[in-house]
């Protein structure tokens, strides 16, 4: 989760079952935050163990994939007269080769509730590089329905800032959203789909240290830095572009500014952006100088597996800013966001031989060779810094090889996401469209 929070305590192995406040005790954000999660926790374990890894209610079971024209009217047929979802006809100009209608309803994903409120379109639902993935090959393709949990600020949702207290950014919200993502089955393969969940998913591991001081014993560290910080490793580029990189923030990647004009001129590789007015937030934290590194999105959290390009600030003329996009391809209109990281480069390659990678103050990080293959865009891990014990809070183990302790190699912190099959989509023989297979599961009420 990206926000302006002091720490992460949340941990699922120690078994809490709930946070209790004493009095006369300052009050901290990230004892909130633990028992919203503790919670959050306990209710998807409650439904998966009841429901299973998926599935939807028989009365008002959604996500059906609709991939032709008859299908489609179809099932306008069996819908009321005044359903709601059908205001406007979907239908009207859709490419059926390329794109398909998932139907309203519920289904839960992970102990996740997902909610389709009106009929939907693939292509809305995905981003801009899957909408072409439906090509004319003879290839089946399996439906893959896929929950995520990010954070909504007042860049979008400006009804969270408190107008009596001249529109102060006290909270954010976190909310679960959906996406569609597909897969080929090559034609030579015998495909029998698992309804019942994916396969378990496979994490790139990180560990932190600082580095000794060189008048403190070995083994010691030493954390440099004047103030407590939440520093954020995020994976920019995962393995699957080639070589990893990666990108880092002091404030857990919380320093946003909203943009309301971008203009681009790609003959002098230049991008102009106008910068929204702050509501709510001190200048001085948000302060963006020349040389600063910005990360271009559409909103403030876009979802897993999702980045933007990573430009360097020019120059700076109050709230408009000159970038160098070093010939990216950039899409101007949909920047409505920008993110500075604090690097001072672009994308930091990982290593492959699992060296220390110097972040600052004292701070160092280690990529698990091994696991480079498993690193994705969006893994992050935060690592909070205290200067009263002038080192980070980090988690470590014993030493095998007869040592205090040692390094303990994590999994990502997040990104929070599961998936589920709902359905085959099959090549029509003879025609453009496709035949779909149904894979959703359905659960009937209790009561009777």
């Amino acid at each position: 989760m990206k926000g302006d929070f002091s720490r992460d305590s949340f941990d699922p192995d120690k078994r809490y079952s709930g946070v209790l406040f004493q009095q006369g005790r300052v009050q901290l954000d990230g004892d909130h935050n633990e028992n919203v999660a503790i919670h959050r926790q306990l209710l998807r374990t409650i439904i998966r163990d009841l429901i299973g890894p998926h599935g939807g209610p028989d009365g008002y079971l959604g996500f059906e994939c609709i991939a032709s024209e008859g299908a489609y009217r179809a099932w306008r047929r069996g819908q009321s007269d005044d359903y709601g979802g059908c205001s406007s006809d979907l239908s009207n100009g859709l490419d059926w080769q390329h794109d398909f209608l998932l139907t309203p309803g519920r289904y839960y994903v992970g102990g996740a509730l997902l909610e389709n409120l009106a009929i939907a379109r693939y292509s809305d639902h995905t981003d801009a590089r899957a909408r072409s993935f439906l090509s004319d090959g003879p290839d089946d393709v399996i439906v893959w329905l896929e929950a995520f949990e990010h954070v909504v600020t007042a860049l979008e949702d400006p009804g969270l800032l408190e107008p009596a207290l001249a529109f102060a950014d006290t909270t954010v919200r976190l909310k679960v959203d959906w996406q569609i993502r597909l897969d080929r089955i090559p034609g030579a393969m015998t495909f029998e789909p698992d309804r019942r969940a994916s396969s378990p998913r496979r994490y790139g591991l990180l560990s932190a240290r600082t580095r000794p001081a060189e008048t403190e014993a070995a083994g010691k560290g030493r954390y440099t830095g004047i103030e407590d910080r939440l520093y954020r490793i995020e994976i920019h580029a995962g393995s699957d572009t080639g070589a990893p990189t990666f990108k880092w923030s002091r404030e857990n990647g919380a320093l946003v500014r909203g943009v309301v004009d971008s203009v681009l001129r790609p003959e002098n590789d230049r991008l102009i952006l106008q910068l929204a007015p702050l509501m709510g937030i001190p200048k001085a934290a948000l302060r963006i100088g020349t040389g600063a590194w910005l990360e271009l999105l559409p909103e403030f959290d876009p979802g897993p597996f999702r980045h933007g390009p990573l430009l360097r600030v020019v120059s700076v003329n109050g709230d408009s800013l000159d970038l160098d996009t070093g010939g990216q391809h950039v899409d101007a209109a949909g920047i409505r966001v920008i993110r500075r990281w604090d690097q001072d480069r672009g994308q930091i390659t990982i290593p492959a031989s699992g060296l220390p990678i110097p972040i600052e103050e004292g701070i160092e990080v280690v990529f698990d060779p091994s696991t480079l293959i498993d690193l994705r865009a969006g893994d992050y891990w935060l690592i909070p810094a205290r200067t009263s014990i002038g080192d980070i809070e980090w988690p470590r183990a014993p030493d095998p090889q007869g040592g205090s302790t040692r390094l303990h190699a994590r999994a990502p912190t997040g990104p929070w996401s599961d998936r589920a099959p709902i359905g085959v989509l099959r090549r029509a023989e003879g025609g453009p469209h496709w035949i779909t297979e149904d894979l959703r599961l359905r659960f009937m009420p209790m009561a009777r």
